[in-house]
C-alpha cells in the first residue's frame, strides 16, 4: 500500500524542513563559540587580517541532506503523476538538462529512453515551463547539480564576518571604498564586502588590511564584540554548481521555497 497521490513529496519537504531546523541549531551554535580576531601581518605595522574558525563541516552535510529530500520529492511526485494517469513508474525521474538547447532535445527522444515523455502532453509542457536547465531556473537545476555534488565529494565551509556597526566617520570607510573602486587593478588582496546603507559591513576570513597611521584600528570600525559570523559555501566549487559564496542558510530556504513552489503547482494542475 501507498500513500495518496502527493502526499510522498510533501512528506519530503516535511523532511528537508527537519534538516533545515537542524542547519539552522548548527550556525547558531557555530556562531556563539567561534573565537575571531585581528591578526597583524608580520612585516607590515599598519596592516591586519581577519581571521576566525572555520564552520564545521556538518553544516555541508546537513545542507545535502535538504538537497537530497527535495531532490526524491521531485521524483515522488512525477511518479505520482504518472500512478494517477495509469503510466508506469518504472525508472521515471524528474527530468533535469545542461542548457536549453539540449533540453529541446530531450523533447524529441523517445519516451523508452525519456519517460517522463509518458506524462502527456500537458506535464510536459508544466516541467518545460520550469527551466530546468543551466542558465533556465537556477535554484532547480542548481538543486539537482548540488545534490549530485553531496555524493561525492563534501566541501568545507567559510566563514563571512557580519557587522552592522560600521563607523561611517573613521577613514578606514573612505579607504576601503577606494579600494573597492580599484579592486582588480592592483596585485594585493583587495577586501570583499557587503554595503548596507552604502558602509562596508561584511568580509572574509585572510583579507588584508593595509591603512594608514592615522587610520583606526580595523577593530574599531568592526567591533567583533557585535558582530557575527555568517557560514557560506566556497567561492571554488565544481563549476557545474552554481551557488559559490552563497550563504548557507539563504541557500537552503531558497531550494526549500523554490522546491515547495513547483510541487504546490503540480498538485494544483495534475492532482
Amino acid at each position: 500500500m501507498f500513500l495518496p497521490p502527493f502526499a510522498g513529496p510533501n512528506l519530503k519537504i516535511d523532511r528537508a524542513y527537519r534538516h533545515f531546523d537542524e542547519l539552522k541549531d548548527l550556525i547558531v551554535a557555530y556562531q556563539a563559540t567561534a573565537r575571531r580576531a585581528f591578526v597583524p601581518v608580520p612585516g607590515e605595522e599598519y596592516a591586519w587580517t581577519f581571521q576566525a574558525d572555520q564552520p564545521p563541516p556538518e553544516l555541508a552535510i546537513v545542507l545535502g541532506d535538504i538537497a537530497h529530500s527535495l531532490r526524491s520529492a521531485l521524483d515522488v511526485m512525477v511518479c505520482d503523476i504518472a500512478r494517477l494517469r495509469g503510466r508506469g513508474q518504472s525508472d521515471m525521474t524528474f527530468p533535469f538538462a545542461e542548457d536549453k538547447a539540449k533540453w529541446k532535445a530531450k523533447l524529441t527522444e523517445s519516451k523508452k529512453k525519456e519517460p517522463w515523455l509518458k506524462l502527456g502532453s500537458d506535464v510536459v509542457d508544466a516541467i518545460s515551463d520550469l527551466k530546468p536547465y543551466r542558465q533556465g531556473n537556477i535554484f532547480l537545476r542548481g538543486l539537482h547539480d548540488i545534490n549530485n555534488m553531496d555524493k561525492h565529494k563534501i566541501v568545507c565551509p567559510v566563514a563571512a564576518l557580519l557587522s552592522v556597526q560600521a563607523n561611517p566617520s573613521h577613514h578606514i570607510t573612505s579607504y576601503l571604498r577606494k579600494t573597492m573602486d580599484q579592486a582588480g587593478k592592483a596585485d594585493e588582496p583587495t577586501p570583499a564586502i557587503m554595503f548596507l546603507g552604502g558602509i562596508p559591513v561584511a568580509f572574509s576570513i585572510g583579507q588584508i588590511w593595509r591603512c594608514g597611521p592615522d587610520d583606526p584600528h580595523p577593530s574599531q570600525e568592526f567591533p567583533l564584540d557585535s558582530a557575527r559570523l555568517i557560514p557560506k559555501l566556497p567561492e571554488d566549487l565544481p563549476v557545474n554548481v552554481p551557488f559559490g559564496g552563497m550563504y548557507i542558510s539563504e541557500l537552503a530556504q531558497h531550494l526549500l521555497d523554490n522546491t515547495t513552489q513547483v510541487v504546490d503547482l503540480f498538485k494544483r494542475q495534475f492532482g
